[in-house]
Order: C-alpha cells, then sequence, then structure tokens
C-alpha cells in the first residue's frame, strides 16, 4: 500500500509539471495591432464579411480611443495601407470613410498614420465634399510627385457625373492635400471661405511659414502652399461684417487676414511665379492658378 502511494505521488508530480511547462498562447500577444491588421494590408476591408469589418473596427477604435459615435454618422474602416516614408521608415495608412447620411451635410474621412510598431503618430479627419458621396480611396503611384499618395473620390449626390477628386500626400509624417481635380484631371480651387466647402485637412501657419513652404525642396509641401494660397478666401475688407450671431460659418477673421498678408508680400508674388517655370506640371499649374487668384465676390459676406 505504501508502495502504491508513493507511485501515485510520484505520477502526479510528472502531471504537474508537465501542465505547468505547456506554453499557452498570451492574450496580449493575440491583441497586438501588427497581429490584428498586418494580414489586411491592401486589402479592401468593404469587401469582408460583416463580422471581420466589425470586429477589425472595434480593434481600431480601441487603438486610436475613439469616443462614442452614433451608428449613423460614424467612421468606417475601407482601408489599410503600408509605405516606405522618404527616411526609410515604414509607415502604415488607416483610412476610414464617413458616408453621406443627410441633406444638407457632408461627407468624410478619417486618415491614421502609424508607425512601423503600430504606434499612432497622427489622425486627420477633413471633409470629402459638401452634398457630396464618398466613392472611392486609393493608394497610387503618382508619376507627376514621384511618391505615393491618396486619390480620394467624391460625388455630387444626385450627380455622379460631378466628381471631385483629392489628391492627398505625405510630408514630414503629415496628410496634407496636394491637388484638388475634377474627373477629368483639371484643377480646381479649394473654397476656405465657408469651411463647409473646404476640401481636405485644414492647416495653419504663420505669413512667415507658407512663405517658407513655398521654397520646400518636397513637392507636395510647395502643392499644399499653392492650393491655400489660390484658394477662395475671404475678404479682409467683409471680416468687420462677420459676427458671432451669425448661423453661417465663416472662414476665421485671423486666417483671412494671413492670406491677404502672404498675398500681398513681393518676396511671395516673386516665388509665385518663379513657380510657374517649374519643371513640374502640376506646381507649375497650381502657381499659374495663384497668381491669378483673386477675392471673389461670390464668396464676400453678404
Amino acid at each position: 500500500m505504501k508502495r502504491f502511494v508513493i507511485l501515485l505521488l510520484t505520477l502526479m508530480g510528472v502531471l504537474l509539471v508537465a501542465c505547468t511547462s505547456i506554453s499557452t498562447p498570451s492574450p496580449i500577444a493575440a491583441s497586438t495591432p501588427t497581429a490584428i491588421f498586418a494580414e489586411y494590408v491592401g486589402v479592401d476591408i468593404q469587401g469582408l464579411d460583416q463580422a471581420t469589418r466589425d470586429r477589425l473596427q472595434a480593434e481600431f477604435d480601441d487603438l486610436i480611443k475613439v469616443t462614442e459615435e452614433s451608428s449613423i454618422d460614424r467612421f468606417h474602416l475601407w482601408h489599410i495601407w503600408q509605405y516606405e516614408a522618404a527616411n526609410s521608415k515604414i509607415r502604415y495608412i488607416l483610412f476610414e470613410g464617413q458616408l453621406l447620411v443627410m441633406i444638407p451635410s457632408a461627407s468624410h474621412a478619417r486618415v491614421t498614420l502609424l508607425d512601423d510598431q503600430w504606434q499612432v503618430i497622427s489622425t486627420t479627419t477633413f471633409s470629402t465634399g459638401w452634398r457630396r458621396d464618398l466613392e472611392s480611396a486609393a493608394f497610387v503611384s503618382e508619376p507627376s510627385l514621384d511618391a505615393q499618395v491618396i486619390k480620394v473620390r467624391s460625388s455630387l449626390r444626385g450627380n455622379k457625373n460631378n466628381t471631385t477628386v483629392q489628391i492627398l500626400g505625405l510630408a514630414d509624417d503629415r496628410i496634407v492635400l496636394a491637388r484638388l481635380e475634377d474627373a477629368s484631371g483639371q484643377l480646381l480651387q479649394n473654397v476656405y471661405s465657408y469651411p463647409n466647402h473646404t476640401w481636405g485637412p485644414l492647416v495653419y501657419r504663420t505669413a512667415g511659414e507658407w512663405e517658407q513652404a513655398l521654397q520646400s525642396t518636397d513637392p507636395i509641401e510647395v502643392l499644399e502652399a499653392l492650393a491655400w494660397l489660390s484658394g477662395h478666401h475671404l475678404d479682409p475688407s467683409q471680416v468687420k461684417q462677420v459676427t458671432p450671431d451669425r448661423q453661417t460659418a465663416y472662414e476665421d477673421p485671423h486666417d483671412a487676414q494671413t492670406v491677404a498678408t502672404v498675398r500681398s508680400d513681393s518676396g511671395v508674388r516673386d516665388l509665385i511665379t518663379n513657380l510657374t517655370h517649374s519643371k513640374n506640371p502640376w506646381i507649375a499649374e497650381a502657381a499659374q492658378l495663384a497668381t491669378h487668384s483673386k477675392w471673389d465676390v461670390f464668396y464676400q459676406v453678404p
């Protein structure tokens, strides 16, 4: 009997050691962003089954600490892209779309930039068109810039022939609007006088910083500055008529004055004139538009 008890205790000890030595998947490791999102890089998320889309969206919302959104106007994950930045560092781009849910209103996009460890660098939300349906987004190579860009297509509700394309570039880990064009590729002016009609990410700089951007060696940053300078802005002479009790939103008076200061600077005008001769066709075209930009009467405060 004693021998049987000793044998039983020995067997129990062996089993205990064996059980404790078996490795089990770490719940933390299994839920890392790399494990969750890596296999979906380059995949059309909206083409996946609903359960997978919901799981990815919930994980992503948790990653970027999304506050509670309604089910009607929430953002939905569309794409996960990977690219190599100028400094040879790997970056991931997660693109989300927010559809047009009512008229009048705008559709929107949210772009989150992450580093090679899937840590959030920045999240940028911007309009994809007033009264416009967000149709598609693609991460493509653009020969005019020798770089990859995000092309976002939107069409006017009820008229899909009226299409606008936003071309967004990456400048020092910033998502910026490099160009706005129609379906045929014709350059369009952005509208800043009425914020609800403004396309792309908003950017705030001093007059000196805008001048520096025009001299950048990065063509995307130059295009961003030209797009801002050539856009429709609030006439500074009308700023005094903008009062807080108005229901219509207007461009911030400080921003209107900044663009007026930059446009009137002789050094800036010389820079823009020189850029009209750029070998880059997009820069030359944008500079031509900026050269002829005036305060549009339609966008003055009534």
